[in-house]
């Protein structure tokens, strides 16, 4: 096979793949808030795992220097789910001598399916990780409906 038709073929895979990731049939895609529009911050994007069950959704992010107090996590009517972290720095205590951390605030935003149900959304965050769970719709159970005959 010549290079540039194994290259083609490559480019066309990968473009195939982000289409189904970032289509509207992904589960998950990215949200439609921007960082830039909430303030004139250093922003980074943090890590992010999601999985899913037949009861909820599970969203991971590393967000080191993460607090309850420095956490906002926000679940929108567009299925939106919104963190942002603010990051202080300024964690040592004394004088610095050296300092390669710079101190940003982490932001991230995805969008879920509207099977999401971000009213019994609950988050949680320990030693760095940001735990959100966000239940999904309880669908109705199959129900017989009894057929009478008319009188």
């Amino acid at each position: 096979m010549e290079f540039g038709n194994m290259f083609e073929r490559i480019k066309g895979a990968f473009r195939r793949a982000d289409a189904q990731i970032g289509g509207d049939s992904a589960m998950v895609k990215r949200g439609d808030l921007a960082p830039e529009s909430l303030e004139d911050r250093p922003m980074c994007s943090p890590a992010m795992d999601v999985f899913e069950n037949d009861k909820e959704y599970l969203l991971r992010f590393d967000v080191p220097g993460a607090t309850p107090k420095n956490t906002e996590v926000h679940f929108g009517s567009d299925h939106n789910l919104t963190i942002y972290v603010r990051n202080e720095g300024g964690s040592g205590k004394g004088t610095a001598l050296f300092d390669e951390f710079e101190s940003s605030d982490w932001y991230r935003a995805v969008k879920l399916t509207h099977s999401a149900d971000g009213d019994r959304a609950s988050s949680i965050v320990k030693d760095g990780i940001l735990k959100v769970r966000v239940p999904k719709h309880q669908s109705p159970a199959p129900k017989l409906i009894p057929v009478k005959a008319e009188k």
